[in-house]
C-alpha cells in the first residue's frame, strides 16, 4: 500500500535544502508504530517558505493555502480587504515596500511571507 503525505515542517533558520530532506528521510525510517511501518520514502519535492519579501522576487509559490486581509481608512470609511491564495499556485509579484510585497495585485505583509516559496 501506498499513501501520499503531505507536511509542513517548522525548522530553524540555519537548515539547508539537503538537510530536510535527509532528517525527513531518517525520521520516517526510524519510526515503527503499532499499525505503520515506514521501509522508505522518496521526497518529490521540498519548497522552503521565505523569511522576509524582498524586492527582487518576481515570481513566488504558495505552499500553504491562506486568506490575506487588511484594513485601510478611506475618505473616513473602513475598507476590507481580503483574497484567498491557493497552495500549489504560482503567482507574480510587482511592487515591495518594507512590510511587505504586492502580490497578485494585492499586498501581503511579511508576516505570512513563510507560505511563500521563492521559484527559481
Amino acid at each position: 500500500m501506498k499513501a501520499k503525505i503531505t507536511m509542513i515542517v517548522e525548522t530553524n533558520k540555519q537548515t539547508e535544502d539537503f538537510e530536510l530532506e535527509s532528517h525527513i528521510k531518517d525520521a520516517l525510517v526510524a519510526y515503527t508504530g503499532n499499525e505503520i511501518e515506514f521501509f522508505d520514502c522518496e521526497i518529490k519535492s521540498i519548497s522552503c517558505g521565505i523569511e522576509n519579501f524582498v524586492p527582487e522576487l518576481r515570481e513566488l509559490a504558495c505552499i500553504e493555502s491562506f486568506e490575506a486581509s487588511h484594513t485601510n481608512l478611506i475618505d473616513g470609511e473602513t475598507i476590507k480587504s481580503t483574497k484567498h491564495f491557493q497552495e500549489g499556485i504560482k503567482y507574480t509579484s510587482d511592487t515591495w515596500r518594507p512590510e511587505g510585497m504586492r502580490i497578485d495585485g494585492f499586498f501581503v505583509f511579511n508576516a505570512n511571507a513563510s507560505k511563500f516559496a521563492r521559484i527559481s
